[in-house]
């Protein structure tokens, strides 16, 4: 190591050693420059140090450690792929206000399912998780066709609202009557039983 070396290395011992213990508690931002020649580093802007690198050959940079990062600061570029994994996220730590607009659909979800429809009086369907369509064929019948296979009646829950509060709402598989895996017929009834026309949500659930 030649002289020049040595001093640089001696002048970032001696800043480094200048820091008092709450500089290293708290988040701090330290700079240095690398001296490409000799592969030696400097600090700067700290006590006993230069406040800028000592000649334009060398290279500024600097780093931040200890303390909790600022809000915002670590985003997905500093984060290695896969590097958060379900074990590291604290129950219930994650919110609707932390996720964007359509960024959770059915293709980012656990094995299983979940869709819903909104349902017009008419069979429309007003709005859905996608895909979703629907058509009323009789007073009270209405029939809905999802965009994936809705399984078995034993891994699958189907949850039904009527928009009329004293309507009841009875949801039929498609296997059961011949609609096919994907179809859901959903029956609405007034308060004493009869037929009517309604608009309801559905919500189905599978494991």
């Amino acid at each position: 190591m030649n002289r020049t070396s040595c001093r640089l290395a001696f002048a970032a011992v001696a800043a480094l050693l200048a820091l008092d213990g709450s500089s290293l508690t708290a988040q701090s931002t330290f700079e240095a420059c690398r001296v490409p020649s000799v592969g030696a580093i400097y600090m700067i802007n700290v006590p006993g140090a230069p406040a800028a690198c000592l000649d334009a050959s060398h290279v500024a940079f600097s780093w931040t450690e200890g303390g909790v990062p600022a809000a915002g600061s670590i985003t997905d570029v500093e984060l290695a792929a896969d590097a958060v994994t379900s074990a590291k996220i604290l129950d219930a730590s994650i919110l609707p206000a932390d996720m964007q607009d359509g960024a959770v659909t059915n293709a980012k979800l656990a094995p299983g399912m979940f869709q819903w429809a909104i349902v017009t009086s008419a069979g429309s369907v007003f709005g859905s998780s996608g895909g979703i369509t629907g058509t009323r064929t009789a007073t009270g019948i209405f029939e809905l066709a999802f965009t994936e296979t809705l399984g078995s009646q034993s891994n699958c829950a189907h949850i039904a609202t009527a928009a009329e509060g004293a309507h009841i709402l009875q949801t039929v598989h498609g296997a059961r009557y011949g609609g096919g895996n994907n179809a859901l017929r959903v029956l609405v009834f007034d308060a004493v039983g009869v037929a009517v026309n309604g608009g309801f949500g559905v919500v189905i659930m599978c494991t």
